[in-house]
């Protein structure tokens, strides 16, 4: 994963942690247009979809 990718997942974490923006708001947020790829992309560094990453509290 590069330094970009990363940060997008960093930001998304915080975001999902939140808990103030939709799914595909965070999405955008992070530059990932399509709420697919956002999942996709954190389930490879999580093992959770955002759904499940949210709905587990886990700190950012």
């Amino acid at each position: 994963m590069d330094d970009r990718q990363q940060l997008r997942v960093e930001k998304a974490k915080r975001l999902l942690a939140e808990n103030r923006l939709t799914i595909t708001g965070i999405a955008m947020e992070c530059g990932l247009a399509a709420s697919t790829d956002f999942g996709s992309v954190l389930r490879g560094q999580t093992q959770c979809f955002p759904r499940d990453y949210r709905d587990s509290g886990r700190p950012a």
